[in-house]
């Protein structure tokens, strides 16, 4: 019994580091991206592309969207499932085609944006929603860390450590098209 605590323990600590290496990420572009103006941030400079600003919310509304999904999920753990062998072999093979720089279609309800968005509140908002997910990795029960416990739509049922890889790929295909864009300015 000593020994399980103790791995779930580790298994925690884990996925927490894991949240504060993407969080350090995050502030590091943001620190960057501080040097140009809204306007420069929210300017499309690609005809019927996303402007920074956009990819930028656009990943933290996945990140808030998943957060609520899990939450809401942990009400009814058990409706969660075990992660099945094609989901985690689906998990790696969707991370090498996203590295690749292939687009998907985002869905509908994470490329809805507001006209301007402002730099620095779309920073305080991400920080305070990685600080709530970090809460989240805390209080989650333990038995549930290995279950998919969220639903990606194109992966399918993945677990905690698998969902902050994705955030982490998908922060990464995010942040070659920003810096594209950077080069534009």
């Amino acid at each position: 019994m000593f020994c399980k605590n103790i791995l779930r323990m580790h298994k925690k600590e884990n996925l927490k580091n894991n949240l504060i290496l993407l969080e350090s990420k995050r502030e590091t572009l943001f620190q960057d991206l501080f040097r140009f103006s809204n306007t420069e941030l929210n300017e499309e400079y690609i005809k019927n592309k996303w402007s920074i600003n956009k990819h930028l919310y656009h990943l933290w509304l996945a990140e808030l969207g998943t957060e609520k999904y899990i939450k809401k999920k942990t009400f009814y753990p058990e409706t969660i499932e075990k992660v099945n062998l094609k989901t985690k072999v689906f998990h790696i093979f969707f991370a090498k085609i996203i590295s690749i720089n292939f687009k998907f279609k985002a869905p509908k309800s994470l490329s809805i944006f507001p006209d301007k968005i402002d730099i620095r509140e779309l920073n305080k908002n991400w920080s305070k929603s990685r600080n709530s997910f970090m809460l989240l990795i805390d209080e989650i029960n333990d038995n549930l860390i290995e279950k998919g416990i969220f639903n990606h739509r194109m992966i399918g049922r993945i677990n905690l450590k698998m969902t902050l890889e994705f955030f982490n790929f998908h922060y990464n295909n995010h942040l070659n098209s920003i810096n594209k864009l950077i080069k534009l300015i």
